[in-house]
């Protein structure tokens, strides 16, 4: 009889101390800092032009 009351007790002893919901807890985002190219300095856009006008100039030449 000891034995069942003491099952039960801790029964509910461990029932309450899990009570409740598990929050997951809040992280905030890392912060990223990026410095913005000048275009005016960038010249693989200026490359890239005109590469693809020497192609169109040799498809055209053939």
């Amino acid at each position: 009889m000891k034995s069942i009351v003491l099952g039960t007790s801790l029964f509910f002893v461990a029932s309450t101390a899990f009570a409740g919901n598990y929050e997951t807890p809040y992280v905030d985002p890392p912060v990223i800092i990026e410095d913005a190219a000048n275009s005016s300095t960038d010249s693989a856009g200026i490359v890239l032009g005109i590469m693809t006008l020497l192609l169109f100039g040799a498809a055209a030449a053939n």
